[in-house]
């Protein structure tokens, strides 16, 4: 199953020039719930090895393997030419730590980003011109699509600053990642320029999404500033590390500032939009606690070591980790790949409760209790209605 997914593994090293100047080289692995099949690893003196699965390898990403930065893809749900182009993005990533990048979002601003209505709508606007900037042919008309696109950004910045810096810092990390995936997965498919362009741009104005996963939009903005740069601003790619500046600054700095303010847009449905946002939160949280299987409650300080900014759902004091967190509790560090809904205190990181499903209830053993597949922890168990509370031992 695995080996139908895979593209030639042995080549990839040699094609990275071709999306990116200097590309550094790093070992990579596929993976599915089984087995990893990891290439190129100093460690293993570059040959092919299958080691089996754990917990290091979730969802598509780089890590540190053995020392290495090292691009991890999960094939379960990718066919051969998504592993392919995923798999270039995740390797620019290696690149950038090689390149000892530092330009990193503060996540925990995208995790409680708030929905104020005048952002919002600014930033709709700037999106629009961003989109209509790749779409004009004439060049008068692109520059002035550029230049309404950095007065609404500019305009947000003024207010917004921190929020408007969290976002250019996620374009700059997974903007030029993004387009080269865009162009690897451009090599590799029987398809027009233009449909694979729309497919990875058609998230860049989609109302919805620009206020439900603040996160994920700025993927296609990050992406259209850096098709931008290809044609105002060709040695970008060269000097990217060579400077601190954001992809957009550096598109800023070919551009005169507006002459006059662009046409306001009027957005009839912005109040809903802010309010399905909202309410999808409680959704989620609302459809956690109703998973089939025991509620169990872990009451007691821990403290979060790692986590996936991209599946975290805020409520108030309440962070839904859909998909792999790992937590501190009692001198362990446990890992959790499903669903987890921490209840903190000072922020993400100090938490004072943990819920999550488990199949089978905790086992009261001599020396603590035992919960399958999570671990052995001190405490008591308490019955609370249909819920199982664990108060854990300080």
């Amino acid at each position: 199953m695995i080996n139908q997914q895979l593209t030639e593994v042995t080549t990839i090293h040699t094609i990275l020039p071709n999306y990116w100047p200097h590309f550094i080289a790093s070992p990579y692995a596929y993976y599915n719930h089984e087995s990893v099949y990891l290439y190129q690893h100093p460690q293993f003196n570059g040959q092919e090895v299958i080691l089996p699965w754990n917990n290091q390898f979730t969802g598509s990403t780089s890590i540190i393997f053995e020392n290495e930065a090292t691009a991890v893809v999960d094939i379960n749900n990718l066919n051969k030419e998504e592993v392919y182009a995923t798999l270039i993005h995740e390797l620019f990533h290696c690149h950038q730590y090689h390149m000892k990048e530092k330009r990193f979002p503060n996540e925990l601003v995208g995790i409680a980003y708030p929905l104020e209505r005048e952002n919002i709508q600014w930033r709709i606007q700037e999106r629009e011109c961003l989109n209509r900037a790749l779409s004009i042919k004439n060049i008068n008309k692109q520059r002035e699509a550029i230049q309404a696109f950095i007065y609404w950004r500019e305009k947000r910045k003024e207010q917004y600053y921190e929020l408007v810096q969290y976002e250019s810092h996620i374009e700059t990390i997974e903007g030029p990642a993004f387009f080269i995936e865009f162009l690897a997965y451009k090599d590799i498919v029987n398809q027009t320029d233009e449909l694979v362009l729309e497919r990875y741009l058609k998230s860049l104005t989609d109302y919805s999404i620009m206020t439900n996963s603040i996160r994920h939009s700025c993927y296609p903005s990050g992406l259209a500033i850096c098709l931008l740069l290809e044609k105002f601003s060709p040695k970008w790619k060269e000097e990217l590390f060579e400077h601190q500046l954001t992809i957009y600054e550096i598109l800023q700095k070919e551009f005169e500032p507006i002459a006059r303010a662009p046409k306001k847009m009027h957005l009839a449905s912005l109040d809903d939009l802010i309010r399905e946002a909202e309410m999808n939160k409680e959704i989620e949280i609302s459809s956690f606690k109703k998973t089939n299987g025991l509620l169990l409650t872990l009451i007691g300080k821990g403290r979060i070591q790692q986590f996936d900014p991209m599946n975290i759902i805020q409520s108030h004091k309440n962070f839904l980790h859909k998909n792999g967190m790992t937590i501190r509790l009692q001198e362990q560090s446990i890992y959790f790949s499903q669903p987890v809904l921490a209840l903190t205190e000072n922020g993400l990181n100090d938490v004072l409760q943990l819920q999550f499903v488990i199949d089978h209830p905790p086992e009261q053993t001599i020396d603590g209790i035992f919960i399958e597949g999570i671990g052995h922890f001190l405490g008591e168990i308490k019955q609370v209605g249909n819920n199982i509370h664990i108060i854990l031992s300080n």
